[in-house]
């Protein structure tokens, strides 16, 4: 039994695929050269992984099918020196380790504003009930004084 179908007309469907594969990430990558993506974010590191996610593609297509590609991007990364080690990276720890030490010392100035804070509302916590103590016992005096002098008034008339 022959089988039906055109074996010639699935590899030019094969290979319409993989032109168009291809064209994908050759357009997502000027992109992402040019700083215009409009899948990742702008300012995302040229890597396969970038290319292939602003492409729409599985990244293990870059290495199995589009290696001239792959090479492409592995000799970008290693021109601007953004892959692990390089010096956009070292630079982006640096600027990050630095903005974690003025983080570290703001966090410690508010705590320490937190704790003044804290003894400052216990003052005031303090005072008030000391002022409402007080409060309650002029006005106990004041009604004593009242009663008092209702008592002396009927003597004078």
């Amino acid at each position: 039994m022959k089988k039906s179908g055109n074996p010639e007309g699935s590899r030019v469907v094969t290979d319409k695929r993989k032109i168009a594969t291809h064209n994908a990430l050759v357009e997502a990558y000027n992109r992402l050269e040019r700083g215009k993506p409009t899948v990742v974010k702008k300012g995302t590191l040229i890597t396969p992984s970038s290319v292939a996610r602003e492409a729409d593609v599985d990244r293990n297509v870059l290495y199995r099918r589009h290696r001239d590609i792959l090479l492409k991007i592995q000799q970008t990364m290693i021109e601007r020196k953004d892959g692990p080690g390089g010096r956009t990276h070292k630079r982006n720890m640096k600027e990050a380790e630095v903005r974690i030490k003025e983080l570290r010392e703001a966090v410690d100035i508010l705590q320490k504003e937190k704790a003044d804070m804290a003894t400052t509302l216990a003052s005031l916590h303090h005072k008030h009930t000391m002022l409402q103590e007080d409060l309650e016992r002029i006005t106990k005096e004041r009604n004593d004084l009242r009663q008092q002098l209702t008592k002396i008034r009927p003597l004078h008339k």
